[in-house]
Protein backbone atom coordinates (compact mmCIF):
# COMPACT_ATOMS: atom_id res chain seq x y z
CA UNK A 1 0.00 0.00 0.00
CA UNK A 2 1.09 3.73 -0.55
CA UNK A 3 2.31 5.60 1.97
CA UNK A 4 0.37 8.82 1.23
CA UNK A 5 2.69 11.07 3.51
CA UNK A 6 5.75 9.96 2.41
CA UNK A 7 4.41 10.58 -1.08
CA UNK A 8 2.84 14.05 -0.16
CA UNK A 9 6.43 14.84 1.33
CA UNK A 10 8.21 13.95 -2.11
CA UNK A 11 6.22 15.72 -4.30
CA UNK A 12 5.30 18.77 -2.18
CA UNK A 13 1.63 19.03 -3.02
CA UNK A 14 -1.51 19.61 -0.55
CA UNK A 15 -2.78 16.31 1.41
CA UNK A 16 -5.75 16.44 -0.70
CA UNK A 17 -4.29 16.46 -3.88
CA UNK A 18 -2.15 13.38 -3.22
CA UNK A 19 -5.24 11.59 -1.77
CA UNK A 20 -6.97 12.52 -4.94
CA UNK A 21 -4.05 10.86 -7.08
CA UNK A 22 -4.16 7.43 -5.22
CA UNK A 23 -8.17 7.10 -5.36
CA UNK A 24 -7.80 8.15 -9.00
CA UNK A 25 -5.13 5.65 -9.25
CA UNK A 26 -6.96 2.85 -7.20
CA UNK A 27 -4.25 2.85 -4.56
CA UNK A 28 -5.91 3.74 -1.36
CA UNK A 29 -9.20 2.96 0.12
CA UNK A 30 -11.54 5.80 0.65
CA UNK A 31 -11.70 6.60 4.65
CA UNK A 32 -14.78 8.45 6.00
CA UNK A 33 -13.49 11.98 7.29
CA UNK A 34 -13.30 12.66 10.83
CA UNK A 35 -15.65 13.32 13.46
CA UNK A 36 -16.36 16.77 13.45
CA UNK A 37 -15.59 18.53 16.94
CA UNK A 38 -12.87 16.09 17.45
CA UNK A 39 -8.80 17.38 17.57
CA UNK A 40 -8.44 14.45 14.60
CA UNK A 41 -11.03 16.96 12.51
CA UNK A 42 -8.67 19.95 13.61
CA UNK A 43 -5.10 18.21 12.72
CA UNK A 44 -7.06 17.45 9.30
CA UNK A 45 -7.85 20.69 8.61
CA UNK A 46 -4.63 22.42 9.26
CA UNK A 47 -2.79 19.70 7.16
CA UNK A 48 -5.47 20.60 4.35
CA UNK A 49 -4.44 24.30 4.69
CA UNK A 50 -1.38 24.57 5.82
CA UNK A 51 0.92 27.15 3.84
CA UNK A 52 4.14 28.93 3.76
CA UNK A 53 2.25 32.32 3.78
CA UNK A 54 0.12 32.01 7.09
CA UNK A 55 1.55 30.56 10.34
CA UNK A 56 0.28 27.42 11.75
CA UNK A 57 -1.59 28.98 14.61
CA UNK A 58 -3.67 31.32 12.67
CA UNK A 59 -4.50 28.04 10.70
CA UNK A 60 -5.42 26.05 13.86
CA UNK A 61 -7.63 28.65 14.99
CA UNK A 62 -9.98 29.11 12.01
CA UNK A 63 -9.71 24.96 11.60
CA UNK A 64 -10.66 25.62 15.47
CA UNK A 65 -13.71 27.60 14.99
CA UNK A 66 -14.94 25.66 11.94
CA UNK A 67 -15.49 22.28 14.25
CA UNK A 68 -15.60 23.82 17.60
CA UNK A 69 -18.73 22.19 19.68
CA UNK A 70 -20.88 23.50 23.03
CA UNK A 71 -19.57 21.95 25.42
CA UNK A 72 -22.33 21.00 28.42
CA UNK A 73 -20.92 20.32 32.05
CA UNK A 74 -18.89 22.49 34.47
CA UNK A 75 -15.12 22.10 32.74
CA UNK A 76 -14.31 25.57 33.53
CA UNK A 77 -14.05 27.23 36.82
CA UNK A 78 -11.84 30.16 38.46
CA UNK A 79 -12.10 33.34 39.82
CA UNK A 80 -12.47 37.19 38.69
CA UNK A 81 -12.81 40.45 40.56
CA UNK A 82 -12.66 44.32 40.07
CA UNK A 83 -8.65 45.91 40.33
CA UNK A 84 -6.59 48.52 40.23
CA UNK A 85 -5.21 49.08 37.26
CA UNK A 86 -1.45 48.13 37.48
CA UNK A 87 -0.62 50.98 34.67
CA UNK A 88 -2.94 53.60 35.72
CA UNK A 89 -3.93 53.06 39.66
CA UNK A 90 -6.82 55.79 39.41
CA UNK A 91 -8.54 53.15 36.50
CA UNK A 92 -10.46 49.88 37.82
CA UNK A 93 -10.13 46.71 35.40
CA UNK A 94 -11.61 43.34 35.34
CA UNK A 95 -9.42 40.25 35.59
CA UNK A 96 -9.09 36.56 36.67
CA UNK A 97 -8.30 33.07 35.08
CA UNK A 98 -10.27 30.57 34.38
CA UNK A 99 -9.14 26.35 34.82
CA UNK A 100 -9.86 23.89 32.09
CA UNK A 101 -10.87 21.04 34.66
CA UNK A 102 -11.63 18.59 31.78
CA UNK A 103 -9.11 15.99 30.73
CA UNK A 104 -10.50 15.20 27.25
CA UNK A 105 -11.47 18.98 25.76
CA UNK A 106 -9.35 21.95 24.75
CA UNK A 107 -11.69 24.99 25.16
CA UNK A 108 -11.19 27.06 21.85
CA UNK A 109 -13.43 29.89 23.89
CA UNK A 110 -16.26 30.77 26.32
CA UNK A 111 -17.62 33.82 27.43
CA UNK A 112 -18.41 35.39 30.73
CA UNK A 113 -21.34 37.83 32.08
CA UNK A 114 -20.47 40.21 34.96
CA UNK A 115 -23.30 41.69 37.10
CA UNK A 116 -22.69 44.41 39.51
CA UNK A 117 -24.11 43.75 42.67
CA UNK A 118 -25.42 47.28 43.07
CA UNK A 119 -27.63 48.18 40.03
CA UNK A 120 -27.21 51.62 38.83
CA UNK A 121 -29.14 54.51 39.22
CA UNK A 122 -30.62 54.28 35.44
CA UNK A 123 -31.89 50.79 36.06
CA UNK A 124 -33.56 51.73 39.17
CA UNK A 125 -35.68 54.33 37.00
CA UNK A 126 -36.33 52.11 34.25
CA UNK A 127 -37.62 49.43 36.63
CA UNK A 128 -39.65 51.71 38.17
CA UNK A 129 -41.11 53.21 35.12
CA UNK A 130 -42.05 49.53 34.03
CA UNK A 131 -43.82 48.69 37.28
CA UNK A 132 -45.65 52.39 37.29
CA UNK A 133 -46.98 51.54 33.12
CA UNK A 134 -47.83 47.69 34.26
CA UNK A 135 -49.75 48.69 37.54
CA UNK A 136 -52.10 51.30 35.37
CA UNK A 137 -52.37 48.77 32.82
CA UNK A 138 -53.65 46.37 35.00
CA UNK A 139 -56.04 48.96 36.77
CA UNK A 140 -57.37 49.24 33.28
CA UNK A 141 -58.00 45.91 33.31
CA UNK A 142 -59.91 45.20 36.39
CA UNK A 143 -62.09 48.23 35.52
CA UNK A 144 -63.05 46.46 32.89
CA UNK A 145 -61.37 48.28 30.01
CA UNK A 146 -58.78 47.05 27.36
CA UNK A 147 -55.67 48.42 26.59
CA UNK A 148 -54.84 50.35 23.49
CA UNK A 149 -52.12 50.19 20.73
CA UNK A 150 -50.64 52.71 22.06
CA UNK A 151 -50.53 51.51 25.48
CA UNK A 152 -49.15 48.16 24.82
CA UNK A 153 -46.45 49.82 22.83
CA UNK A 154 -45.91 51.97 25.11
CA UNK A 155 -45.05 48.94 27.83
CA UNK A 156 -43.04 47.74 25.32
CA UNK A 157 -40.35 50.15 24.94
CA UNK A 158 -40.58 50.62 28.64
CA UNK A 159 -39.46 47.13 28.71
CA UNK A 160 -36.91 47.29 25.98
CA UNK A 161 -35.22 49.79 27.89
CA UNK A 162 -35.32 48.37 31.30
CA UNK A 163 -33.53 45.27 29.90
CA UNK A 164 -30.58 47.79 28.17
CA UNK A 165 -30.06 49.78 31.28
CA UNK A 166 -29.94 46.75 33.80
CA UNK A 167 -28.39 44.44 31.31
CA UNK A 168 -25.23 42.35 32.35
CA UNK A 169 -22.03 42.63 30.19
CA UNK A 170 -21.15 39.67 28.34
CA UNK A 171 -17.32 39.29 27.47
CA UNK A 172 -16.69 36.87 24.62
CA UNK A 173 -13.06 35.34 24.69
CA UNK A 174 -12.60 33.96 21.38
CA UNK A 175 -9.47 31.58 19.10
CA UNK A 176 -8.14 30.18 22.19
CA UNK A 177 -6.38 26.89 23.15
CA UNK A 178 -6.43 25.84 26.75
CA UNK A 179 -5.37 22.35 27.40
CA UNK A 180 -7.04 19.77 29.59
CA UNK A 181 -5.91 20.73 33.26
CA UNK A 182 -4.49 24.33 32.55
CA UNK A 183 -5.31 27.85 33.20
CA UNK A 184 -5.77 30.92 31.10
CA UNK A 185 -5.04 34.39 32.43
CA UNK A 186 -8.38 37.07 31.33
CA UNK A 187 -8.21 40.76 31.59
CA UNK A 188 -10.82 43.33 30.68
CA UNK A 189 -9.66 47.29 30.30
CA UNK A 190 -12.33 49.70 32.55
CA UNK A 191 -13.62 51.13 29.34
CA UNK A 192 -14.87 48.09 28.30
CA UNK A 193 -16.90 46.89 31.21
CA UNK A 194 -20.71 48.12 32.02
CA UNK A 195 -21.52 50.34 34.31
CA UNK A 196 -17.66 51.47 34.71
CA UNK A 197 -16.49 50.83 38.09
CA UNK A 198 -16.15 53.26 40.37
CA UNK A 199 -14.46 51.01 43.18
CA UNK A 200 -12.96 48.02 43.62
CA UNK A 201 -15.54 45.99 45.93
CA UNK A 202 -17.91 45.20 46.31
CA UNK A 203 -16.67 42.05 44.00
CA UNK A 204 -19.35 41.64 41.27
CA UNK A 205 -21.34 38.45 40.54
CA UNK A 206 -20.15 36.25 37.54
CA UNK A 207 -20.15 33.20 35.30
CA UNK A 208 -18.81 31.72 32.86
CA UNK A 209 -20.96 31.01 29.41
CA UNK A 210 -21.21 29.43 26.00
CA UNK A 211 -18.16 26.92 26.53
CA UNK A 212 -17.19 25.81 23.00
CA UNK A 213 -13.98 22.89 22.64
CA UNK A 214 -12.57 20.05 20.56
CA UNK A 215 -12.71 16.73 22.12
CA UNK A 216 -9.44 14.63 22.07
CA UNK A 217 -10.59 11.04 21.41
CA UNK A 218 -7.87 8.38 20.87
CA UNK A 219 -8.81 5.31 18.57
Amino acid sequence: MVDAIALQRLLGIPTRSVAMLLLAAGLVACEPPPEPGTLAAIEACVEENASDLVPSEVIRARCAEQNETAITGRILTGTAGYRRSVLDNSKIDYSGHVRNTSTDVVVTSFSISIQPKEKTAECVAKEARVEEIEAEHQAIIEDGGTLSKDQKQNHMIAVLNEGLACAHAVHNFKTQWILPEKAFNFFIEQRDLRPIPTAVSPRPDWAIEQVRGIRITVD
